[in-house]
């Protein structure tokens, strides 16, 4: 990564412009007085090769929070202090930017997770007659239960709940699949939240760790939860994975969890998310700039 920002040769990820500008026409749906730089504008200025000179991002919540950053423009200096001072912190700082470039490379790139859709209230909703994926989680371990009395019925009745889990599994799955998508990239940055949270012995960055620490603490479970949920990585036991998700309903179980923990902490999943784009549009920033003569 050092290599990268002393020679700024690196490879960007390729992102698809409407995945990236979700953050941005997420806020104009929720703020229909909202005013930026219209298209017209942004297009004489050129702007396109400009954010893609800008583009040393290691996340989506970087590209999207950046992109936003350069078309949401605010007339007033207010907090204009507070960024160029961590652009020169992270710019400065070797060992500083090493430690959340790696964390926010941990997260990385993946288009269409419309992460900041859950800023919005009732934007995603939990599975309906959830209670039923819980009852259907509990039926083998009845069954395993049933065994102490009764091997022979216990069996019957493992193979029986195996039979219906599997059958409600493989015909909702589909169905929430998008969904799922969605829900781990989310949990993912709760997690890369609670990284961030353990750089430690830099004073300048402190107020930056405590603020995450803050607004991360009641929701960190979700990235707990998130590590339940299928990815469909292909990995070498993932087909054990898949039958243990099944059986006990994980993927519908967690996915509700999450929602509903986002749902009822919606402000401080706002802050982690921003927070991260931030740093991760700040270190782009200050990359950016040690490429010019000269900047204003």
């Amino acid at each position: 990564m050092e290599r990268e920002w002393e020679t700024g040769a690196y490879h960007a990820l390729s992102e698809d412009l409407k995945s990236i500008s979700s953050y941005l026409s997420n806020k104009k749906n929720s703020n229909k007085s909202y005013s930026g730089v219209d298209q017209l504008t942004w297009d004489d200025l050129a702007m396109d090769e400009i954010f893609n000179k800008l583009k040393y991002t290691q996340s989506t919540v970087g590209s999207e929070y950046l992109f936003n950053q350069l078309r949401d423009i605010e007339p007033k200096i207010e907090g204009i202090n507070d960024k160029e001072e961590l652009y020169t912190l992270l710019a400065t700082d070797q060992t500083l930017r090493e430690q959340v470039l790696l964390i926010l490379s941990g997260l990385g790139k993946l288009n269409y997770t419309n992460s900041s859709s859950f800023f919005h209230e009732h934007s995603h909703k939990k599975i309906d007659h959830s209670y039923l994926y819980v009852l259907l989680a509990l039926l083998p371990v009845a069954s395993v239960a049933l065994m102490f009395f009764s091997l022979q019925y216990g069996l019957i009745s493992l193979i029986i709940a195996f039979t219906i889990n599997m059958l409600v599994y493989y015909r909702n799955k589909n169905l929430l699949e998008n969904k799922l998508f969605s829900i781990t990239y989310a949990a993912a940055i709760i997690n890369t939240g609670k990284r961030l949270t353990s750089i430690n012995h830099h004073p300048e960055f402190e107020a930056y760790v405590k603020a995450i620490r803050k607004t991360v603490k009641p929701i960190k479970k979700i990235s707990y939860w998130g590590k339940m949920v299928s990815t469909g990585g292909g990995g070498e036991f993932d087909f054990l994975s898949e039958y243990i998700r099944m059986l006990f309903m994980l993927d519908f179980i967690a996915y509700n969890k999450i929602v509903q923990t986002i749902t009822d902490h919606q402000n401080e999943y706002r802050h982690v998310w921003e927070r991260i784009g931030e740093l991760d549009a700040a270190i782009a920033v200050a990359d950016y700039r040690k490429s010019l003569d000269t900047n204003c």
